[in-house]
């Protein structure tokens, strides 16, 4: 259950290397007309650091029936159309509730993002996902932190996205390379089911 009763959806995108520039340029018109749709509290766009062409694009909503409700507008289904035959494979688009989020909204577009695919093994999930919360909730409150969020999956509750947002590369790394990191990574691994798959972005400038 969401700690804030919010949706919140994380979709990842892979352009055609050829494409990017048009991709960069239809993900800022999603950002655009995503803006003024009823229910909409937050988007931005991620581009990833060596890998130009993936891309992330999260967005807050006050619900599941609005998030639901804006994927069936016609000018969000003319989007995914017209960016279609520049990618590489479909949009990968994953919708969550709130395992543990800070107050307020980031609205800086500098900084180093890290996005986590954490899939923890069914058994696990309790232990995981209290894992999972403890290090965004001691996260939140460090130096050169700008957010650190939990999300859980609505349709696999065994898996969670983690978005971070660091001041710079120093505050990143100092973050991933940390006693209280590596000690959270230490317990963490035992119960993963795949990959521990942490991806690093730059925003995409609105």
């Amino acid at each position: 259950m969401s700690e804030n009763g919010m949706a919140y959806s994380v979709t990842y995108i892979e352009a055609s290397p050829e494409h990017v520039e048009d991709v960069v340029q239809c993900i800022r018109d999603i950002l655009y007309a995503t803006m003024s749709v009823r229910g909409h509290r937050e988007s931005y766009a991620l581009q990833r650091i060596g890998q130009a062409h993936h891309f992330v694009v999260a967005s807050a909503w006050d619900g599941l029936s609005a998030w639901e409700k804006y994927l069936t507008q016609r000018e969000t289904l003319s989007l995914d159309g017209r960016m279609a035959e520049w990618l590489l494979a479909p949009l990968d688009r994953r919708v969550h509730h709130a395992l543990s989020v800070g107050d307020g909204w980031d609205t800086a577009s500098s900084g180093f993002y890290a996005v986590t695919h954490v899939d923890v093994i069914p058994p696990a999930k309790e232990e995981g996902t209290a894992l999972i919360k403890s290090i965004a909730d001691a996260c939140r409150a460090k130096g050169g932190n700008i957010r650190f969020d939990a999300l859980t999956q609505e349709d696999r509750p065994n898996h969670m996205t983690v978005i971070e947002a660091w001041a710079g590369a120093d505050a990143q790394v100092g973050h991933m390379t940390a006693p209280h990191t590596k000690a959270y990574r230490d317990a963490l691994a035992p119960l993963c089911g795949a990959l521990y798959d942490e991806r690093i972005y730059m925003r995409v400038p609105g």
